[in-house]
């Protein structure tokens, strides 16, 4: 049964109908592109995690909240973003947020070894 529930015209905007959730569902599945190319040399291949270690690493459910901290995210933006992402990631290290973050990661990872 379904319920309508009642919007008024500001809200209306952030509403999507039933086919946009089915589109955001089944695409949530699919494997997107990376944005930029990555090239990983023989030595760096030793850091790059494999598609099953990477779900680890989604489906944490400690990581997921840590990753909710919004100072977290935008200092995560700015070293994707950035045209020295090393120099970024270098600095982020300095933040105790990031520093725990990599912790539960590299936690994560070593249980799945």
């Amino acid at each position: 049964m379904a319920v309508a529930i009642p919007v008024n015209a500001e809200e209306a905007k952030h509403v999507v109908d039933k086919t946009q959730l089915e589109a955001i569902g089944a695409s949530a599945t699919k494997e997107v592109p990376v944005a930029r190319p990555i090239t990983v040399t023989a030595e760096e291949a030793k850091y790059v995690v494999d598609k099953t270690q990477l779900e680890a690493i989604a489906s944490s459910s400690e990581i997921r909240e840590a990753l909710k901290d919004e100072s977290l995210q935008k200092l995560i933006t700015k070293i994707d973003s950035s045209s020295n992402p090393l120099k970024e990631l270098d600095e982020a290290m300095g933040e105790e947020a990031f520093r725990m973050l990599k912790d539960k990661i590299l936690s994560n990872l070593s249980k799945k070894k």
